[in-house]
């Protein structure tokens, strides 16, 4: 019965480290593709109004991390 305690423990150790790394992975790939769309908005932006600037922004107001964050347009 020890054995299959430590065997559960050790499962749920390693699931919640490779959860941790594909969290770490999906912040990683959303800050690169946040980056690119909120420039190619920007510079759309200028093309359809003449000029002006604009950007998207997290609204962080109703979320712990970016990952469940709103996004405002300013």
């Amino acid at each position: 019965m020890k054995l299959q305690k430590e065997d559960l423990e050790k499962a749920e150790s390693d699931i919640k480290e490779a959860l941790d790394t594909i969290k770490g992975e999906m912040v990683t790939q959303f800050d690169e593709g946040f980056k690119k769309i909120n420039e190619n908005f920007g510079k759309i932006f200028k093309e359809l109004f003449g000029g002006g600037s604009a950007a998207l922004e997290l609204d962080y107001s109703n979320a712990t991390d970016k990952l469940d964050a709103g996004v405002e347009i300013k």
